[in-house]
């Protein structure tokens, strides 16, 4: 089965603040239920679930006719009145007993990695949607995560619709990581220092911030060490992120272009620049 990915979906602005703390966010992802044991939450619930074709293969026309003409009328009352026998002041029992999960894994990783690791719970249907958990992974800085099902069922609609919504967001979120990343790759730690510095002399302000993941907090903290990635050490020295991003003019774009092969073009000073 093909995975069909929504490049509509919209995620916030990823934010961080040098210094902070690094953390790998670890997303669980389970089925999901309805906020509450009414009808028109077993509706709004019911209708987001079978509305997903990888739930339902069948003809769309006819399964939205028999979906909002027969089983949203009829289905609603019956399941609410279920879910009341079951649930309890944390919600339902597959929303409390995932929450458990996640608190008890968040504890045993805190004890092994001394808060390296945020554990976040979300539904692929219904609350807590997997949209608002990774948009607050995003605005506290946390980039990596992992997502997991929580259900241990092989249906394989729910694994193909989870993937794809994981893919959906992880795809617009680069989107929005990446969009103003341009690096170059020069020959030496001292050839960088030099492109830098003329850079800076024409008034162009580049940076370079890459730091080896093996060589992050992160890094460490799962035994990584300095010496481990040799050439990996070696390119994080040599690269450079120009100041390009997506609201330049095609005139500014171009003068940063010609600044460098300014610099190339001279004999002096890159050519007889040396790591000795």
């Amino acid at each position: 089965m093909k995975l069909r990915i929504d490049t509509r979906v919209k995620t916030k602005q990823y934010t961080y603040q040098h210094g902070s703390k690094e953390k790998l966010g670890i997303l669980l992802v389970n089925l999901g239920s309805p906020d509450e044991p009414t009808p028109a939450a077993v509706r709004r619930f019911l209708a987001q679930f079978l509305s997903d074709p990888r739930v339902i293969e069948i003809n769309p026309v006819l399964w939205w006719l028999i979906l909002h003409g027969v089983i949203l009328r009829i289905r609603p009352p019956r399941s609410a009145e279920a879910y009341r026998e079951v649930w309890s002041d944390q919600g339902s029992p597959l929303l409390a007993i995932s929450r458990r999960q996640a608190t008890a894994l968040q504890q045993e990783l805190d004890g092994r990695l001394q808060g390296a690791m945020q554990v976040e719970l979300a539904m692929r249907y219904g609350n807590p949607s997997m949209q608002s958990v990774i948009d607050r992974l995003t605005e506290q800085g946390v980039p990596l995560w992992v997502g997991r099902p929580v259900d241990p069922s092989p249906i394989e609609s729910f694994r193909d619709a989870l993937m794809a919504r994981v893919l959906t967001i992880v795809l617009a979120l680069i989107l929005v990581l990446v969009y103003y990343s341009f690096f170059i790759l020069v020959q030496s730690e001292s050839v960088r220092k030099a492109l830098l510095a003329h850079l800076s002399s024409k008034g162009i302000s580049a940076v370079f911030h890459f730091t080896p993941l093996h060589e992050s907090t992160m890094g460490r903290t799962l035994g990584y060490k300095a010496g481990m990635l040799p050439i990996t050490e070696e390119v994080s020295r040599c690269i450079i992120r120009l100041p390009f991003y997506h609201e330049l003019e095609g005139e500014q774009v171009l003068r940063v272009t010609q600044t460098i092969d300014e610099f190339y073009s001279l004999t002096p000073p890159w050519k007889h620049v040396s790591d000795d």
